[in-house]
C-alpha cells in the first residue's frame, strides 16, 4: 500500500504549510467532532479528583501509586531531591482485567491515558484489520500493549529515552508480544540527526525534542517517517500512531502528501508549538485524501483516515458468497 515510500511531492515547514494551504483556496478544512466516534466518552483527568478516579478504576494497585505521585509534587519546592527519588521510584501496575506494566512514578500519566481513558478507543477502528502498527513515542509501551493485545498484528514502536526504553522492552516481553514488536531507541521527526530530548521531572511522557521542558537533557538519535517504514520492513502501514511531544509538525512538513495518503489511519497527539496549529496538520491531511476529525479541546487527538469506513459487516456483504 506504502509502495517504495516515495518522499517526492511538498516539503514545506510547518508555518509554510498553513501558508500554502491558504493560497490554494482550501484553508477552510473542517474536521468532523472526534468525541462522537469514541465508543466510551472521554473523561477529563485534569483535577485531583477525576485522577484519582480513573485510577481506582483502571488499576489494581492504584492507591500506592497516586499516593506517592501526589506526595512528590507536595514535596517538589521542600525538598526536591527527596521529589526527584519519588518520581523515578519503580512499581509494578496492574491493569484491571490487563496487562501488569513496570512503571516509575512520573510514568503514570501514559498508562492512565491508554487503558484509563481509552484514549485510542474510537469506532474508526476495525481492529480485525490492523496487521501493522507504528507506534511513534511508545513511552513505557502502553499503546503498544493496547493494540498487541486487540489485534495479532506487527508493532514497530519506538521510544528515545533510554530509560523509558528499559521499561518499555520489558513490559512488551512480560506480556508475551515483544516477538511481534521491534523497538528502537529513537525519536521519529522531520529528519535523521543528534537532537536533545528534554525530559520533565515529574512526567516522563511529555519528553520533547523541540521544547525545552526542564528536567534532564538526552542527547538521541532521530529518524524520519520514511526510515521508520523502511526499518519496519512493512509493505503497508495500517494504523500510525504520533504522541511525538511536539515534532509532528517537522515531521508532516517533510512528509510528502503520497506518503501519508498511503496509511489507513493516522492518530496524532497534537502539542502546542510556537508558529504550528493543528489545524495545519488537519489541512494537510485533508489534502492526502483523508477524512478527519478531531478533539482539540480535550483529548488534542487529531484522527485521520480513508474514506469509506469498512466495518466487519459491511465487509462480509461486499465479500463474494
Amino acid at each position: 500500500m506504502l509502495g517504495a515510500y516515495n518522499q517526492s511531492g511538498p516539503q514545506l515547514s510547518a508555518h509554510e504549510i498553513g501558508e500554502r494551504v491558504g493560497s490554494s483556496g482550501v484553508a477552510d478544512h473542517s474536521a468532523a467532532d472526534a468525541g462522537a466516534m469514541r465508543l466510551q466518552p472521554y473523561r477529563d483527568d485534569s483535577t485531583q479528583l477525576s485522577t484519582l478516579r480513573t485510577m481506582r478504576r483502571t488499576f489494581e494497585q492504584w492507591f500506592p501509586a497516586l499516593f506517592l505521585r501526589f506526595l512528590a509534587h507536595r514535596l517538589e519546592r521542600v525538598f526536591p531531591a527527596l521529589a526527584r527519588r519519588l518520581y523515578v521510584h519503580r512499581m509494578r501496575l496492574r491493569v484491571r482485567n490487563g496487562p501488569e506494566m513496570l512503571v516509575r512514578v512520573c510514568d503514570l500519566e501514559g498508562p492512565m491515558h491508554v487503558f484509563g481513558l481509552s484514549e485510542y478507543d474510537f469506532n474508526v477502528i476495525d481492529w480485525n484489520r490492523v496487521h501493522t502498527v507504528i507506534d511513534a513515542g511508545a513511552h513505557v509501551g502502553s499503546f503498544s500493549l493496547w493494540a498487541g493485545l486487540r489485534a495479532h498484528c506487527q508493532i514497530y514502536a519506538l521510544e528515545p529515552n533510554p530509560e523509558v526504553f528499559r521499561m518499555l522492552v520489558e513490559n512488551l516481553d512480560r506480556a508475551g508480544i515483544s516477538p511481534r514488536v521491534v523497538v528502537r531507541s529513537a525519536a521519529l521527526a522531520g529528519s535523521s540527526r543528534v537532537a536533545t530530548l528534554s525530559s520533565p521531572t515529574r512526567a516522563s511522557h511529555g519528553a520533547s525534542i523541540v521544547s525545552d521542558k526542564g528536567g534532564a537533557e538526552i542527547a538521541v538519535q532521530t529518524m524520519t517517517l520514511v526510515e521508520a517504514i523502511a526499518d519496519a520492513g512493512y509493505e503497508s502501514v495500517d494504523f500510525l500512531k504520533l504522541d511525538i511531544e511536539g515534532a509532528e509538525y517537522e515531521l508532516f512538513a517533510t512528509a510528502s502528501l503520497s506518503l501519508l495518503s498511503q496509511a489507513r489511519l493516522i492518530v496524532i497527539e497534537c502539542h502546542p508549538v510556537e508558529g504550528a496549529t493543528a489545524q495545519q496538520l488537519i489541512d494537510k491531511l485533508h489534502m492526502a485524501g483523508f477524512a478527519v476529525a478531531s478533539e482539540l479541546t480535550t483529548s488534542g487527538l487529531v484522527l485521520a483516515w480513508h474514506e469509506p469506513r469498512w466495518s466487519r459487516d459491511q465487509e462480509a456483504e461486499a465479500s463474494p458468497s
